[in-house]
């Protein structure tokens, strides 16, 4: 029998975890501040980006691994949670109809992280690491997590009008573009009729 690679483990957890109403996409391409990233599974869970990193406990170094890969993640921007993964040997051995439905039960080791929060390694199932992201959640909004990425958004754009307002002609086409410059003459029109 053929061995399931990594990336099939993969959409069979996002599969998994789509069942719980969390819109998992397995293997997205995502852009992050610092870099291109493929995370195996990235999810929305009520507006913040989540990733999960998944390996089998069959790779060399498969929880240092996917320890960086959950680190990088959460450095790089790239999501507000990380999850780690690490999927037992035996799960490789199934076929797809097999993996959908022994993987949600299976006992998976897993680690939740932010910026401010790290659960530690745990072993649990698909609802087991639900829950735990849903704690995690909890967390980072309770931690001002969302409110220092807006800070930081906040700078950005602060940066970028600072930048407009030094040149003109940038300035007026992004009015235009905008909509904001033809606004201003028509109540500009407005003003001289009076």
């Amino acid at each position: 029998m053929a061995r399931s690679r990594e990336e099939v483990l993969n959409i069979a957890l996002a599969r998994a975890i789509n069942s719980y109403a969390l819109e998992a996409s397995p293997e997205s391409i995502i852009s992050a501040p610092k870099s291109r990233q493929l995370p195996d599974v990235l999810l929305d869970v009520n507006g913040l980006r989540t990733i999960i990193e998944g390996k089998v406990d069959d790779v060399p170094n498969a929880r240092k691994s996917v320890e960086a890969d959950v680190q990088d993640r959460l450095d790089t921007g790239a999501a507000i949670i990380a999850i780690g993964v690490i999927y037992p040997r035996a799960l490789r051995e199934l076929g797809i109809q097999e993996l959908d439905e022994i993987l949600p039960k299976a006992g998976l080791q897993y680690t939740v992280r932010t910026d401010s929060y790290g659960s530690g390694w745990m072993e649990g199932s698909a609802d087991s690491i639900v829950e735990a992201l849903h704690r995690a959640y909890s967390v980072a909004v309770e931690d001002d997590v969302v409110t220092a990425s807006v800070h930081a958004i906040s700078i950005g754009m602060n940066q970028l009008v600072q930048i407009i307002q030094q040149n003109a002609v940038a300035a007026e086409n992004l009015a235009v573009f905008l909509g904001v410059y033809e606004a201003e003459k028509a109540q500009d029109g407005e003003n001289a009729d009076e």
